[in-house]
């Protein structure tokens, strides 16, 4: 025997919904798949916790870690700046320009010819 049930149009959503849906850990509603990132994009799986829920979480993160995050940040920003200058630097002192020959890295910039006297060069 089966037995008919009418419901309401928020009802049968629902209802459409926990058969095709996930439910989220973290709101405790029930989602379409669409609204959970996956946690595995080659296995197919999901997270547990839908997009909203992952954005609130990680901004609660972040206030609660914001000291932390802004000293690392303080410590190794001029660490990795001057880095970069010392790659920039090391880069100048193995290739002159391709214009004009100069070698001195002192001297050299990236673009430091005139750029009303530049040329563009294209590959076409």
């Amino acid at each position: 025997m089966v037995e008919t049930v009418i419901l309401g149009s928020e009802q049968e959503t629902l209802v459409r919904t926990q058969q095709t849906g996930k439910y989220c850990r973290g709101c405790k509603r029930w989602h379409a798949r669409e609204d959970f990132s996956f946690k595995d994009a080659r296995k197919r799986t999901l997270r547990s916790r839908c997009h909203v829920c992952c954005r609130e979480a990680s901004r609660r993160h972040y206030m609660r870690m914001k000291v932390a995050y802004l000293e690392r940040n303080r410590r190794n920003n001029p660490l990795q700046r001057q880095a970069a200058a010392e790659f920039v630097y090391q880069f100048l002192l193995a290739h002159s320009c391709v214009e004009c020959g100069e070698a001195d890295p002192v001297v050299l910039e990236f673009n430091h010819l005139d750029p009303a006297t530049s040329r563009r060069t294209s590959a076409t």
